[in-house]
């Protein structure tokens, strides 16, 4: 057995690689072990901003439980560079799996569970704020995964 590496699909990665989060532009404390991707930009507008502070607040979570990062870093870098970050949940908001090196066919609004991590994925925040079905869509499975009581 190879030690100090890690196999992603078809991909080999050195732990150097993998545990260098720290050139990720994650945002918040991360307190409960949730990341948060979104996307496309980098940046979200002030109404993608409160979209999900709206979303957090609903789920009884702060800024500071959770890491942020925009897709493009994970598109860039891949998943397996957050391996050597703590989290076990992950929401990503107009992301990609298969961009981010997740050879998973993934469905929107579905939670999956892959190596010891709850995984949603769904439409960009915008797309939510505008349209009322999958916003419920969205809070349905939310409910499941944090295990709010309906």
């Amino acid at each position: 057995m190879l030690s100090g590496f890690l196999f992603e699909e078809n991909d080999i990665y050195a732990a150097h690689e993998i545990l260098a989060t720290d050139k990720l532009p994650l945002s918040g404390s991360n307190k409960k072990g949730i990341v948060i991707a979104y996307g496309p930009d980098d940046t979200l507008s002030s109404d993608d901003q409160q979209q999900l502070l709206r979303i957090l607040a609903a789920l009884k979570l702060s800024e500071q439980d959770v890491a942020f990062i925009p897709a493009q870093a994970l598109y860039e870098n891949g998943w397996a560079t957050l391996s050597g970050f703590e989290f076990d949940k992950f929401l990503g908001f107009g992301v990609s799996a298969i961009k981010m090196g997740l050879q998973l066919r993934l469905k929107k609004y579905v939670t999956t569970s892959f190596r010891d991590k709850k995984m949603l994925f769904s439409d960009g925040l915008s797309q939510l704020a505008q349209d009322p079905k999958l916003k419920a869509l969205l809070w349905s499975e939310l409910q499941a995964m944090f295990e709010i009581k309906k």
